[in-house]
């Protein structure tokens, strides 16, 4: 054992180099693997960890009188699954020359809500105090929309409670008759239900202290919303609607149309979807750096043992065991390896900071450094003993590998071809270099090398290509589902046929169409059902296959709802007419359904214009649309267009990404980081390639400059070599990387139901080029300076 240290001390010195990089190797893998998994882990756990911590309620009811929340706790309460019961009250605020038009401000007289149950996270400044009513805390799109944080001073109108009866009784546009407020911002707070993040009337709102209501008397407030807990989550508060409903039949008092409404639908759902999709990424990420690392390491650890296939066939011929040659020569790298782990695993702990991303990092109620001890300890044990057998057995093997001289073989065919376009002695010894396969001991596994720079340019590219892809995808309205610029709401006293009149003939707008909405039966399902218009101009749905229903008994479908139709396009689905009769459409394609409250981009039907009065049970509810010139100034037209017409522009009315688009964000993140993960390893693999391909063909530099080769010509032939390598990585890499990107940018948005054609980064790719020959020359630096200056005669003598 004591020679084999001494032979390990020994190739230490010998290959200082080369068992840096191959320690620098690890610790980038390592780090990237750890950081994966333990991320991960952290991702798909985030939501229910918010959850647990926040106390969170798993459902709501929503009564119609204030007098029926009583015998509806009391019920609830009765039930075993029940573990806490809390209320709150709703009055709506609008806001005057603000960007947001209204919120809805949420207050509990118990004082419960938003403390003890649903508990938010506080971001900036702190909850309202219980007894001062003019203290408000905004979630955090409200607080985006409305540019406000803690200090903001906010005035806003209030309906009257004789204002919401109004409402509810369909007599127009109520006004607003209840007092004024004067609202001072406290702090801002993320909320579970915000998690995804949608801009829709719902979303924006703020937590009102226990002594609001009692402060405004008079002011119009919603009937009481129960939010209740239960012990088996979102299962245990299904139950508990169930006895309810039960109640309900009876003589109790309860309304007949009294429903639960469970946080699976509201949030949960789509947050737990979002958070799965992002932590399946990091485990896809974590399995192909595995493979890659293992690749790249393994074959770098082979040509470092290479470099001492002479050492080992004489240590086995002085009497050593082949096992014995092989932990000699292991020793080095197993403590290259060694240091590498302990890097990485400091890295990836470093890194943690970092994730998770998209909407599990709007659920994470610990941000920062997490040090996931179980993922770390495995990994680094992993890597340990992959890299101790990767470097054991190509020593065992070397003992025994009997000597073999370079003999006679046909140069390769580019060394061929160099040598006819006359090229420098130095560029042909380094195309010779990059390109010849011996079976000599002094041979290097090129091949590795121009495989692992090849994956990293593939991961670059296929990255770009995502990038891109989001941009384009997120940018461009049209792409999902919303084919013009603004929806406003038309709070004025214009009937909608003076409004239509003036709208159409108003030259500042490109087009103008009315969207009716409701609700059809489709297949037995009930689906979300638009019709648009045309007012003025060609304004007309987003359509991914197909084309546009043109005729009353045509239809076109969201994906989702014609895979729900087990139909295709150009078959007939059923569909229930107004008066109740079943009657069949024949499906022309599938449309994008534009995002709003309650519409997924690929849940609902589109009808021709004027069709959807026959198969709705009361009349569409209708919006104007409007698309602007593209030259237009848009915030000067609007601003002349409220001014003529009493149209109200704000964030509801505006184009806003739906969270489903801005969860992609995540897959973004997860391509970027991909990319920089490859482009280092296949910059360090060059690396070492050319420390090693210097160090075993020493002795042919030496001949070289004995025989007349300046330092300047050794120079440039690893110059050549590194290029050449690179050259061929590219051509490789760039089609490849085009076709993976595009493939893995389909695989994660198909489902959306939206345009997700995948775009061709070509700055990206043209960008490549220089990039990657950039790195080559920069990685072939150090190794062409030491061969060059390195003295002749040790090499010679060992020759």
């Amino acid at each position: 054992m004591t020679a084999g240290f001494l032979v390990a001390r020994r190739e230490v010195r010998r290959r200082l180099g080369s068992l840096v990089v191959i320690g620098l190797l690890v610790a980038v893998v390592t780090a990237a693997i750890s950081t994966a998994l333990a991320g991960a882990h952290r991702t798909s756990t985030s939501v229910e960890r918010f959850r647990s911590w926040a106390r969170a309620t798993d459902g709501t009811f929503q009564t119609d009188q204030p007098i029926q929340a009583d015998p509806i706790r009391r019920t609830v309460e009765k039930q075993p699954e029940t573990v806490a019961v809390s209320q709150h009250l709703l009055v709506n605020a609008f806001f005057d020359g603000e960007p947001l038009s209204d919120i809805a401000i949420l207050s509990d007289p118990e004082g419960r809500y938003g403390v003890t149950v649903d508990r938010p996270i506080v971001l900036a400044g702190r909850m309202p105090r219980r007894n001062a009513p003019d203290e408000i805390i905004l979630n955090s799109l409200a607080a985006r929309l409305l540019h406000a944080g803690p200090g903001t001073r906010l005035t806003a109108k209030t309906w009257s409670l004789q204002n919401l009866e109004d409402l509810f009784a369909d007599k127009g546009f109520p006004g607003f008759e209840g007092p004024k407020l004067s609202l001072r911002v406290v702090g801002i707070a993320r909320m579970l239900d915000g998690l995804p993040g949608d801009v829709v009337r719902t979303s924006p709102y703020g937590l009102g202290s226990p002594g609001f209501l009692a402060a405004h008397p008079d002011v119009g407030v919603w009937p009481p919303a129960l939010v209740v807990r239960t012990r088996d989550g979102v299962r245990g508060f299904n139950a508990v609607a169930r006895a309810v409903a039960r109640a309900n039949t009876g003589s109790t008092g309860f309304p007949q149309s009294l429903t639960g409404q469970s946080v699976k639908p509201v949030y949960l759902e789509a947050s737990q979807r979002a958070v799965d999709s992002s932590a399946a990424g990091l485990v896809v990420l974590a399995i192909a750096v595995t493979l890659a690392g293992a690749l790249v390491i393994g074959q770098a650890v082979q040509r470092h043992i290479g470099l001492s296939s002479t050492t080992a066939r004489y240590l086995s011929h002085l009497g050593m065991t082949r096992l014995g040659v092989g932990v000699a020569l292991a020793l080095p790298v197993f403590g290259a390896s060694l240091i590498g782990t302990a890097l990485g695993t400091v890295g990836a702990a470093i890194a943690s900071q970092l994730l998770p991303i998209g909407l599990a990092a709007r659920a994470e109620i610990d941000p920062g450094i997490h040090i996931d001890a179980t993922v770390l300890i495995l990994t680094a044990i992993g890597m340990t003993v992959a890299v101790a057998g990767f470097a054991v057995v190509p020593g065992w093997r070397a003992a025994a590998r009997p000597v073999v001289r370079l003999h006679s073989r046909r140069p390769p065919f580019l060394t061929r071809l160099a040598i006819a376009g006359r090229w420098s002695t130095a560029g042909v010894m380094g195309v010779h270099l990059a390109t010849q396969r011996s079976t000599s001991t002094r041979s290097v596994p090129i091949r590795t090398a121009f495989l692992g720079l090849a994956i990293a340019i593939a991961a670059v590219v296929g990255a770009g290509v995502i990038v891109q892809s989001d941009d384009a995808f997120t940018n461009t309205p049209a792409r999902w589902g919303r084919a013009w610029h603004s929806e406003p709401d038309a709070f004025g006293d214009l009937t909608h046929t003076a409004l239509e009149r003036r709208l159409r003939a108003d030259p500042r707008l490109e087009a103008v169409a009315r969207l009716s909405t409701s609700t059809a039966t489709i297949a037995g399902r009930t689906v979300q059902a638009l019709s648009l218009q045309p007012v003025r101009g060609h304004m007309a749905m987003t359509v991914r296959r197909g084309r546009l229903p043109r005729r009353p008994d045509e239809v076109a479908l969201g994906e989702q709802s014609l895979a729900d139709a087990h139909a295709r396009v150009g078959a007939s689905v059923p569909i229930r007419t107004r008066n109740g009769r079943l009657s069949r459409v024949r499906v022309t394609g599938t449309v994008v359904i534009p995002p709003t409250d309650e519409r997924a981009l690929n849940l609902g039907a589109v009808f021709a214009p004027g069709a959807l009065r026959r198969y709705v049970d009361e009349n569409p509810l209708g919006d104007y649309v409007i698309r602007y010139h593209p030259d237009a100034h848009v915030g000067v037209v609007e601003r002349r267009l409220a001014k003529d017409y009493d149209l109200a522009f704000n964030a509801f009315t505006e184009p806003q990404v739906p969270g489903s688009v801005r969860n992609l964000t995540d897959t973004r993140d997860v391509a970027l980081a991909v990319a920089l993960f490859f482009a280092a390893l296949g910059t360090l693999s060059l690396f070492h390639v050319l420390i090693v391909t210097t160090r075993r063909r020493g002795a042919l530099f030496a001949v070289l400059r004995v025989l007349g080769f300046r330092r300047r010509q050794v120079r440039t032939a690893v110059l050549v070599q590194a290029a050449v390598l690179a050259i061929a990585a590219l051509v490789v890499g760039l089609p490849v990387g085009l076709v993976v990107g595009r493939a893995t940018w389909r695989a994660a948005t198909n489902h959306l139901g939206a345009l997700t054609d995948p775009v061709t980064p070509w700055v990206a790719v043209f960008a490549v080029m220089p990039i990657t020959l950039a790195a080559a020359a920069a990685a072939a630096w150090w190794p062409g300076r030491r061969i060059a200056t390195s003295s002749l005669t040790p090499t010679l003598r060992s020759e």
